[in-house]
């Protein structure tokens, strides 16, 4: 590493402040696929980001979350339980069709502990992707 940093206790491992309004506080770059800034812990908040009267969080480019994905409601089916690791009943799940199917739409998402159930208005006559999203 180019510059490490270390705390015991309170305070900052790594600080960087900025006061002009073009500069920043920390960068971090990484070239030929190595990452660029990475944020991690065992137990606590891996990356924190905050703005009093700004963007907390602006991302250029694509952007991955594990807790996302893409699920088949078979046809004739109502719909699909899809088994995620940390979910619980206080989870909020959003859910949206990726097939054109008429009048059919996502009823709601209903976690539960370990999964969540992605329910449909009605069953289609052909199998239909829903991407879902899981927030908490």
């Amino acid at each position: 590493p180019a510059i490490v940093g270390s705390t015991k206790g309170t305070g900052s491992g790594v600080y960087g402040e900025s006061t002009n309004a073009s500069g920043r506080g920390t960068t971090g770059q990484g070239t030929n696929g190595a990452t660029g800034l990475y944020g991690g812990s065992d137990s606590g908040t891996g990356v924190y980001a905050k703005s009093t009267s700004g963007d907390a969080l602006n991302v250029v480019g694509k952007v991955t979350f594990s807790r996302s994905g893409l699920a088949t409601v078979a046809a004739a089916k109502k719909s699909i339980k899809v088994t995620l690791a940390g979910v619980t009943t206080s989870s909020m799940i959003l859910a949206t069709l990726q097939t054109a199917a008429g009048s059919i739409a996502v009823a709601n998402a209903v976690p539960a502990t370990g999964s969540f159930t992605i329910n449909l208005m009605a069953a289609p006559t052909t199998s239909v992707k829903v991407a879902w999203f899981v927030i908490g």
